[in-house]
C-alpha cells in the first residue's frame, strides 16, 4: 500500500505526463504575464506617461502639417513667404492658452523642414541685450517688432474643446485674396499633459491698440503701423 500511494503521488507531482495538466499550466502562465504586461503600462510612472503624451503630442502636429502639404490645391505654388499665427479658441478668436501657441510653434518648424519659406513676424528690428539675462530676437511688443513684414500666405488655426475632446482646424490663407489654399483637421483626446497646455487661457483686449499690415510679397512696402479703428 505504501508504494501504491508514493506512485500516485510521483504522477500528481510530475504533472508532464498528462497533456491536459501541462496546458493548463502553460494557460495559467500565459495570463499570469499578460496581466502583469497590462499593470506595467498601467502603472506608468507619471514622468513616463507625461513624456509618452508629449511625443504623442509632437506627432500629432508632424500629423497636422503633412495634412496641410498633401490638400494643397494643385494649382498653387507655396513658393512666397508663409507667416504662421497662433492658434485661438474657434469660440473666442482673441483667446489663446499654451496648447495654441505651441502648435503654432510646432508647425513653423514643420512646415519649414518640408521646404516652405517661414517667415517669422516676431523678429525684433534688433537684437536686444538684457544685463544678467540674455539676448533676445524675438519680441510680442509691438513697439519692438518689426512696422512690416512680408508673407504670400498665412498659417491659422482654431481649437475647441468638448468633453474629452480636442478638436483642430487649420487653413493656409492667400494673403493676396483672402482664398484657403488649404485645410487640415485633426481630433485630441485629452490627458494630463493637454489639460496643462490648455491653462491658463487669456485673451487680450478685443479692440488691439494697434494692428501690423502683413503686406502680400511684391507689394509696395509703404505700411505702417495702423491705428485700430482708424
Amino acid at each position: 500500500m505504501k508504494k501504491f500511494n508514493f506512485f500516485i503521488l510521483l504522477i500528481l507531482l510530475s504533472g508532464c505526463s498528462f497533456p491536459g495538466f501541462k496546458k493548463e499550466q502553460n494557460y495559467a502562465l500565459l495570463e499570469t504575464n499578460t496581466t502583469i504586461n497590462q499593470s506595467e503600462t498601467i502603472n506608468q510612472s507619471p514622468k513616463e506617461s507625461e513624456n509618452s503624451q508629449a511625443e504623442e503630442f509632437d506627432q500629432f502636429m508632424h500629423n497636422l502639417s503633412s495634412q496641410l502639404l498633401h490638400n494643397l490645391n494643385g494649382t498653387t505654388d507655396l513658393q512666397g513667404p508663409i507667416a504662421v499665427t497662433t492658434f485661438v479658441d474657434l469660440n473666442h478668436l482673441y483667446r489663446t492658452s499654451p496648447f495654441g501657441r505651441y502648435i503654432a510653434e510646432g508647425l513653423m518648424g514643420e512646415l519649414q523642414r518640408a521646404g516652405l519659406m517661414v517667415t517669422e513676424i516676431r523678429k525684433t528690428e534688433s537684437i536686444l541685450i538684457k544685463e544678467r539675462f540674455g539676448e533676445y530676437s524675438l519680441s510680442r511688443n509691438i513697439k519692438e517688432i518689426s512696422k512690416h513684414s512680408s508673407a504670400e500666405y498665412l498659417l491659422v488655426g482654431t481649437y475647441v474643446v468638448r468633453g474629452d475632446n480636442i478638436f483642430v482646424n487649420a487653413r493656409i490663407i492667400s494673403n493676396k485674396n483672402n482664398i484657403v489654399v488649404s485645410s487640415a483637421q485633426a481630433h485630441l483626446m485629452r490627458n494630463s499633459f493637454l489639460d496643462r497646455m490648455l491653462w491658463p487661457s487669456a485673451a487680450p483686449d478685443v479692440s488691439p491698440t494697434v494692428t501690423i499690415p502683413i503686406k502680400a510679397l511684391g507689394e509696395e512696402s509703404n505700411v505702417e503701423i495702423i491705428p485700430a479703428g482708424s
